[in-house]
């Protein structure tokens, strides 16, 4: 077993993420960090018996690149025998009418889409190196002492296996697989 993935399975089980019998959604953009979540996940399934839906949303920001990245996912899915769910959402179009910023919009249809899926658990691939972002960021910003906490592992049912994990451990990992 890998050091990184020892290191997951540590984090899973301090802040109890996983429980016999899960449903869980799993947000997968096809990145190297959601994959290595999927990946993890699939690995986890038959020891703890959990059903697995992944999440994917298309914004409509990034065209073709973001399509293909969608359609990578779904195939990737389908090979490995996991139900696949899909929103498509016209990102820039939807946060003008709300008069939110994309990023806002982007975000609110995407937590929406999960809670849709009636999962115990949504995982996402929020790891330490955006972790160390968001509090530099909320900083820049002027948070309060509670933003200066970043992103917590377990929020409600949403849980994040590799947030004590950095980029360039996932990277390697993904690498060596």
């Amino acid at each position: 077993m890998s050091e990184i993935i020892t290191k997951i399975d540590t984090t899973v089980e301090k802040y109890h993420m996983l429980s016999r019998g899960d449903t869980v959604a799993i947000g997968v953009s096809g990145g190297a960090d959601s994959m290595l979540l999927l990946n993890y996940l699939l690995e986890k399934a038959e020891e703890l018996d959990l059903k697995l839906i992944v999440a994917n949303v298309e914004h409509g920001i990034r065209g073709e690149a973001s399509v293909a990245d969608s359609r990578f996912v779904e195939d990737y899915c389908k090979s490995h025998g996991v139900d696949f769910k899909m929103l498509s959402s016209d990102a820039v179009g939807g946060a003008k009418a709300e008069k939110l910023t994309v990023e806002e919009y982007a975000r609110n249809k995407r937590y929406e889409f999960f809670a849709s899926l009636g999962a115990d658990k949504i995982a996402l691939a929020h790891n330490l190196s955006d972790n160390a972002e968001t509090v530099v960021f909320r900083l820049i910003r002027g948070t309060s002492i509670k933003g200066m906490s970043g992103i917590p592992a377990v929020r409600d049912n949403i849980i994040r296996p590799l947030i004590e994990c950095t980029s360039e451990e996932i990277r390697t990992e993904c690498r060596r697989r």
